[in-house]
Formats: C-alpha cells, structure tokens, sequence
C-alpha cells in the first residue's frame, strides 16, 4: 500500500465518525416469530485442537439484517444478485419518536419530512425502538409503515427504507403491505437498526453490506453510519 493510500486512510479515520447501527448476536436476541433461533457453540476448541471455530446457525432475518427484493417477490433480486454499491447508500434519519406500540405511519406523518428526503436514497424511521432489544415481547410491539406510506416514499425515488423495529409492516399482522410496496419496486430495507438517535447530521453515509448468499433472500449486516466528526455549526440540518 503507498504512503499516499495509507495518508488517505488516516485523513478518513480522523475526519468521519464511524456510528454502530447494529445490534450484537447472541442466543438470547428477540427473533421475528417463526423464524429460526439463533445459535452459536464452539465446534473447535482451543484447548483440544490449539485453535477456535465456532458454529453459527440462524434464520437470514436475524438481528440486525437487510431484505432483499426476493423475500417478497417471487423471481425477485437476492442479496448476492446485486452488487456491493447497492448497500452504500445516502440516508436521513427521520424522527417518530412520537409513534407508540403498533401504531401505524401515515402519509400525514411523513409529509413534514418531505423536504429533507431531497437527494436521500434510504430514509431510517427512529422509533427509538431499540431501547427495547431485550424485551422481545416490547420488540414485536413497534410501530410500522403504513402501505401508503410506504408507497408515498418510493414515490419520491428512495432505494430503500430502514427502521429500528423488527419489521417496516407489523410483526404478527395479517398482511404486509409495505413489504409488498417497497419489495414489488426491487427496493430494500433494513430492520432491527440501532443507534439510530446517535446520528448527527442529515445526510450520513450508510453502509449496510449484506454477505454474499447465494440465492438468500436477506442477509445479517454490520451497518454502520459515516458522517463528519466535527459538527457542522446547524448540526442535523446538512
């Protein structure tokens, strides 16, 4: 690597702020109901071998993950048909903080908001939801995307939509139609996002790169948020 590159990365490292969008894996997370548990266990040990491996099984909408078009649609894109700049995507952060348990966005509720969605490819809605990641049965109660809304949103060109609750629709309903809205246009969304409140500016850089899965209809991500590490002097408003 030359000293050009490597001082490149360092300028990056010191001048962005790298934020957490994801929660960690363990046995006890909060899975959507009737999807596989997830499971991890050692299947090399340490001690026996002079090296670790472990086993990891679990559903492909566990944690914090990314749907894919095929989880809808039949014939429709998988995570690992679509290339890698697909999941590195401008996004905003909308506040719906207001929204209580299963409780469904409107259209009216996202028309405030319509100015700030200019140039954004992935709108986040904050719920502030994750504050309940330990409490499963809180979890599936978070409030969703109204089918309207969602269409009122790919209406304006967005790529995709996150939330960080266990589902953009509600979790247990009858139907799921803004799954049906966002997914019948090939576009994506992320769920069971975290840290959503710790973003700062109204553009941050998201990267929510899903493992190349043949065929998989969604994929596990480590996403993350970049944005400038001095706040601009009207921090949010950028």
């Amino acid at each position: 690597m030359g000293h050009e590159m490597l001082a490149g990365l360092f300028h990056l490292q010191k001048g962005f702020r790298v934020i957490d969008l994801s929660h960690p894996l363990h046995e006890a997370i909060p899975i959507y109901p009737g999807d596989p548990e997830f499971r991890a266990e050692r299947a090399v040990r340490l001690e026996e071998k002079g090296y670790n491996v472990h086993r990891i099984c679990m559903g492909s909408h566990a944690g914090t993950h990314i749907d894919a078009p095929a989880h809808f649609v039949a014939g429709g894109a998988t995570v690992d048909a679509l290339p890698p700049e697909d999941f590195v995507l401008v996004g905003t952060v909308l506040d719906l903080r207001d929204k209580g348990p299963r409780q469904p966005v409107t259209v009216k509720d996202l028309e405030p908001f319509a100015a700030r969605l200019d140039g954004v490819q992935f709108p986040l809605l904050y719920f502030g939801w994750d504050r309940y990641w330990q409490d499963p049965e809180q979890m599936q109660a978070h409030p969703f995307l109204s089918g309207e809304a969602a269409r009122w949103l790919a209406d304006r060109g967005v790529r995709g939509v996150g939330t960080d609750g266990m589902s953009v629709d509600e979790t247990g309903g009858e139907a799921c139609p803004a799954h049906e809205e966002l997914m019948g246009r090939g576009l994506l969304i992320a769920e069971n996002l975290a840290n959503l409140g710790r973003i700062r500016t109204a553009r941050p850089l998201l990267f929510l790169l899903p493992l190349p899965l043949v065929g998989s209809d969604a994929s596990p991500v480590r996403a993350v948020a970049l944005e400038p590490a001095i706040d601009p002097p009207d921090a949010g408003l950028l």
